[in-house]
């Protein structure tokens, strides 16, 4: 190969790495998460009508949040805290018979549940989340919410059970609103 040629292909070799590089170092630069400091309610979605106010100082994931899915994820105090919406929602009892289905298809079975009603009188159930025996699931806590014809699954995992859940993230489910039809 002659020096000419090799210069080619180095130079080629290098714009090709600089192609993968530069957005992966750029990517690695820019915060995944923002600080959210003034606790204002938070959309869970696009167009569902559900919000919840999240603690000061919470982490919104900008790359797990869904809005188009309704899916928001926060982090506050080492919990995760996974909130996801959904509307048409007409049998409550299915709707939260399903989410606890899901969970177990992930690995993990709900238990201990118990009723739970959120400060704006938003029904649901709450329990613990235990993984599958050799399965892949986390610990954690699930809630369930139908209000609406909207139903709300909320799961909080790096917790061991719904008891260890941190007060201020527990504040956080309990603000869960349903907004009426019309408003959204």
């Amino acid at each position: 190969m002659s020096w000419r040629n090799a210069k080619a292909v180095l130079a080629v070799l290098v714009g090709t790495g600089a192609v993968i590089a530069v957005p992966a170092t750029v990517n690695a630069l820019i915060s995944d998460d923002v600080t959210l400091m003034d606790g204002r309610p938070v959309d869970v979605g696009v167009g569902v009508g559900v919000t919840l106010s999240p603690p000061a100082g919470s982490r919104l994931s900008l790359s797990d949040s869904v809005p188009a899915i309704s899916t928001v994820l926060l982090r506050h105090e080492g919990a995760t805290l996974e909130v996801t919406a959904v509307s048409g929602v007409d049998r409550p009892a299915d709707f939260l018979a399903h989410a606890r289905r899901k969970l177990r298809r992930e690995g993990m079975f709900t238990v201990r549940l118990r009723p739970v009603v959120t400060r704006a009188g938003v029904l649901g159930e709450r329990g613990d989340l235990v993984p599958v025996p050799g399965g892949v699931g986390v610990s954690g806590c699930y809630a369930g919410f139908v209000a609406d014809e909207r139903g709300i699954v909320v799961k909080i995992s790096n917790v061991s059970e719904c008891r260890a859940v941190p007060p201020l993230v527990w504040v956080a489910v309990e603000s869960i609103t349903v907004a009426p039809e019309e408003e959204w």
